[in-house]
């Protein structure tokens, strides 16, 4: 009688624990199998111009679950079965609430997606249920720039774009842990948006409506000038109000714009001509020193970190960066940890030297920074910045004699594109880059991606965005794993 007991509990638990590992396969393969769906979505998915007035009137969780069904070509809810021998698995797929956070230009919805899974023996009837949530995050609307590591807006065809990184000697990072629809994005149509406004105003301290744009009259009374139709004269003017600071506006081309770290103060020296300005800002205690070439000033405020240069930058760089060791190595930060800047010029843009923030410790071939990421936009709007009027906009990559150069930031290039000087080197964008072609004769461009491309769209302050209104999957994980209840018969 006892050894008939045993050997009944013996079995028991025998085709509970299959009955469970059932369970477990379904999770896993449905798990699996939302992962290859994930793979396979638009990045980005185009939304029709002409509908998105409609779907502004209605960003709610229906539209948003609508979204992400159609970013995963999935109907929810659905269910997949499938068994092996004399275990089976049944998994159902329900898409859950939505939590939306409405920004200035888009959306952002969390969803979660809930997988069920019942494994089953055939014979007896031993069956276990388990669950698991998968975070997904979506965002949809005119999208922060910053969220694609590689866009580039030209006409191609496909084998020319599947050829692309190859021709252009790239080399893409991307974190597919929690990424997995990431890819480059190649564009047919305009993409790249000419709106700078947002940039203007934040920088100026102004309120704006176009087409009435920038004139010298709005102008002069934003940087202290005396109130006349005159244009700008050249300099470099930090912009002030009675509640503090706003960003620094630059007329006319910039021989040199320098950043730089000393005992503590971020430092940011222009030089045109025979004439200097140096920004010295220290986030800790609020301190502000603004040296011009008449006299200085102090300041118990912070700028804004928009920097508007209304002609071209012929050397963007880090201190010093002539007298600079060849070693990525040594090289000096330029940037603090968690400093935020966004550098507009109208025109050419030339970076001659590395720029990364402290703490970044350069590994073998791998830039890799364990404090705070810093938030440097470089964008070259290929407009006067007054006017509006087109002009020749360029960003240029000259590595010199360094065989290595290290750019810690988001670079867009909204006229004629990137072009890379030289050859044999190796160009390290840890960021994201986003411009109409690349010209590279022979320099290795390798782009390495954050692990969370909208770090940038997760505040209020002005990027460059998206011409048209885009949707993506932004990030999907696994969030619980949940045994829930066992069925066995007698």
């Amino acid at each position: 009688m006892l050894t008939q007991i045993h050997l009944k509990l013996g079995g028991t638990r025998r085709h509970l624990a299959l009955a469970n590992l059932a369970a477990e396969n379904g999770l896993k393969m449905g798990y699996l199998f939302l992962w290859e769906k994930a793979e396979e979505s638009s990045w980005p998915l185009v939304l029709s111009s002409s509908d998105w007035p409609a779907f502004e009137a209605q960003l709610d969780e229906k539209f948003c679950l609508w979204l992400l069904s159609r970013l995963l070509n999935l109907d929810f809810p659905f269910f997949l079965e499938s068994g092996w021998e004399n275990m089976s698995w049944k998994t159902s797929f329900i898409s859950g609430q939505a939590k939306i956070d409405f920004l200035t230009s888009h959306i952002q919805a969390k969803i979660l997606i809930q997988l069920r899974a019942q494994g089953r023996m055939l014979s007896p009837a031993y069956s276990s249920y388990s669950q698991l949530l998968v975070e997904t995050s979506l965002i949809a609307g005119y999208l922060p720039l910053t969220l694609f590591p590689l866009l580039v807006e030209k006409k191609m065809t496909p084998q020319e774009q599947s050829n692309y990184l190859q021709t252009k000697r790239i080399e893409l990072s991307l974190d597919k842990k929690t990424l997995p629809a990431v890819k480059p994005y190649f564009s047919q149509e305009e993409i790249i948006s000419k709106n700078i406004l947002p940039f203007l105003e934040k920088g100026l301290k102004i309120r704006l409506l176009e087409p009435d744009r920038l004139n010298p009259l709005v102008l002069r009374k934003a940087l202290g000038l005396e109130e006349s139709r005159e244009p700008v004269p050249e300099g470099v003017y930090l912009i002030k109000d009675d509640l503090g600071l706003g960003g620094v506006f630059v007329q006319g081309n910039l021989d040199k714009l320098v950043l730089t770290i000393e005992d503590g103060y971020q430092v940011i020296s222009f030089v045109q001509g025979n004439k200097n300005w140096e920004l010295r800002y220290h986030p800790p205690s609020s301190q502000t020193l603004w040296t011009t070439p008449e006299k200085s000033f102090a300041y118990d405020s912070l700028p804004n970190g928009i920097l508007l240069i209304n002609g071209n930058i012929s050397s963007l760089e880090g201190k010093d960066y002539e007298e600079m060791a060849m070693s990525s190595e040594d090289l000096p930060a330029s940037l603090l940890p968690g400093i935020k800047l966004c550098l507009v010029a109208s025109g050419k843009i030339k970076i001659n030297s590395s720029l990364f923030q402290s703490g970044l410790e350069v590994l073998p071939g791998i830039p890799y920074l364990q404090k705070k990421q810093s938030q440097l936009i470089i964008f070259s709007a290929g407009q006067d910045l007054i006017s509006g009027e087109a002009c020749d906009g360029l960003i240029i990559i000259n590595p010199g004699q360094r065989k290595e150069m290290i750019i810690e930031a988001n670079l867009t290039a909204g006229g004629n594109g990137v072009r890379i000087e030289g050859s044999g080197n190796k160009i390290t964008i840890k960021g994201g880059l986003q411009t109409r072609d690349i010209e590279n004769p022979g320099s290795i461009l390798k782009i390495i991606a954050p692990s969370e491309l909208y770090y940038f769209s997760k505040t209020e302050d002005p990027v460059p965005l998206t011409e048209k209104p885009l949707a993506a999957l932004m990030s999907f994980k696994p969030v619980e794993w949940r045994d829930n209840e066992r069925v066995y018969a007698d």
